[in-house]
């Protein structure tokens, strides 16, 4: 088995959350901005990395969240959502990864924006907006899922 850990960025402005759209020919979804971390770099670090590579914002991050596992093949890995908050920027995906061209387009949106959209993690479409009315009062931790 192998571990890995990576992090995203959570962050709302005027009422809209931050998403990154990931599009190809096997997928169609839309997720907060996040990835793996690299080297010696904190939860923290890779989120504020993470959210400028996928959407050229900066971005500060403040507290944990969410905590998610999940088990792909022989890969076990957690992923810290972090709260964070935009402190300069607009979203766009020129800074990102050569690599990453599946990722096409990061924007805010409503939630009523995103109400006919695939959403990752999902809670982002109905628990994450009663969280945040009432100011994330703790991490919540949101389970083991298998990725098959």
């Amino acid at each position: 088995m192998r571990y890995a850990i990576s992090a995203g960025a959570i962050v709302v402005r005027e009422d809209a959350l931050l998403l990154v759209h990931h599009q190809d020919s096997r997928q169609d979804f839309w997720v907060p901005p996040g990835g793996r971390l690299r080297g010696e770099e904190s939860i923290f670090d890779c989120a504020r990395r993470e959210t400028y590579e996928e959407t050229g914002l900066n971005v500060v991050p403040e507290r944990v969240g969410y905590i998610q596992e999940f088990l792909e093949g022989d890969l076990h890995f957690c992923k810290f959502w972090i709260l964070a908050r935009a402190v300069e920027g607009t979203p766009t995906v020129e800074h990102r990864d050569p690599d990453e061209g599946f990722v096409v387009e990061a924007r805010f949106a409503s939630r009523g924006e995103m109400a006919d959209w695939v959403v990752h993690p999902a809670i982002m479409k109905g628990l994450f907006w009663e969280d945040l009315k009432r100011g994330f009062p703790e991490a919540r931790y949101l389970g083991l899922q298998r990725i098959d």
